[in-house]
């Protein structure tokens, strides 16, 4: 729970830093400068972590499968994620990537052959429809932007993905964290170089840059993977689609935005998915068999 507070709180800034980035550079640059800036963080403190060790371990099957999860959360998830906020359509981008809740329970469904409870769909649904809510009234010159839109579903495709792969998979959390950054960093270079963008510097980009590669990366995967690990995945998706509504609050205090009622239509709409989730999760706890509960469970 302390890990997906954790996440939540670093998250919840995303939106605000996003728009830093990719008001002063292309998607291409905030991109590339944001995985550099997750990767020099990364390459500081590696010595100190033990992940060496683990690097020299690995079999061309890990350097395969670290390399999807790698793809799917960090390179892929940005370039939607930022070709949706410098196409100019944040409000459908961020809005519509919320829809990775939904993959995640459906995948971790398939994958993890963890079938959902109803009430779990009910509360992913709640949640999603509050995010939207939520994140919706925020711009209303953005109102029809088919590029945000799509920008947004498949940036919630690639995160709804690696979320039960991690779990399926489960490497040392750091190991993801670090693999995913350097090889973003190789991807968005290259991409770079041969379509000849500049890597220009500024200051006003480098405090999204920094933020996005430091704290929501470096720090805020390697807590998301902890928590999806110590709950399930449905009940960490519910926990974050406080995100969006966090993301607005802090845009309040800061920019002195004024709160549409919309969103706080929203803000119940994810505390009801909260606790439907919670009630019918301990309900079903309760009611479980004394054997089964003290049953060792399947680590595989």
């Amino acid at each position: 729970m302390l890990s997906a507070a954790g996440v939540l709180l670093i998250w919840s800034g995303s939106g605000v830093f996003s728009h830093l980035a990719t008001s002063s550079w292309n998607a291409l640059q905030a991109a590339w400068w944001e995985s550099l800036c997750g990767s020099l963080v990364v390459l500081f403190f590696l010595p100190t972590t033990g992940l060496l060790k683990q690097v020299t371990a690995l079999q061309p099957g890990d350097v395969v499968r670290l390399s999807v999860l790698g793809l799917l959360a960090h390179t892929g998830y940005y370039s939607f994620l930022f070709l949706g906020f410098a196409s100019g359509y944040q409000v459908q981008t961020m809005a519509l990537n919320y829809t990775w809740a939904v993959f995640m329970v459906v995948f971790g469904g398939l994958i993890n052959r963890a079938v959902p409870k109803w009430y779990q769909w009910v509360s992913v649904g709640l949640g999603v429809m509050g995010a939207i809510l939520v994140v919706i009234p925020g711009s209303e010159s953005a109102a029809h932007g088919a590029a945000g839109a799509l920008a947004g579903l498949g940036a919630g495709l690639c995160f709804g993905l690696f979320t039960p792969l991690s779990v399926r998979w489960s490497y040392d959390p750091r190991l993801v964290t670090s693999w995913m950054l350097f090889l973003s960093m190789l991807v968005f270079s290259f991409v770079m170089l041969f379509s000849g963008t500049s890597f220009s510097f500024q200051a006003q980009g480098m405090l999204g840059a920094l933020y996005m590669g430091i704290g929501v990366d470096f720090v805020g995967y390697a807590l998301w993977q902890r928590a999806n690990r110590r709950l399930h995945p449905w009940v960490v998706s519910v926990w974050a689609c406080l995100v969006p509504l966090l993301n607005i609050t802090l845009l309040t205090l800061v920019a002195g935005l004024r709160v549409p009622p919309p969103v706080y239509l929203g803000g119940s709409l994810i505390a009801a998915a909260m606790v439907v989730q919670n009630v019918f999760a301990f309900a079903a706890r309760q009611t479980k068999p004394r054997a089964v509960e003290l049953a060792p469970r399947d680590e595989g």
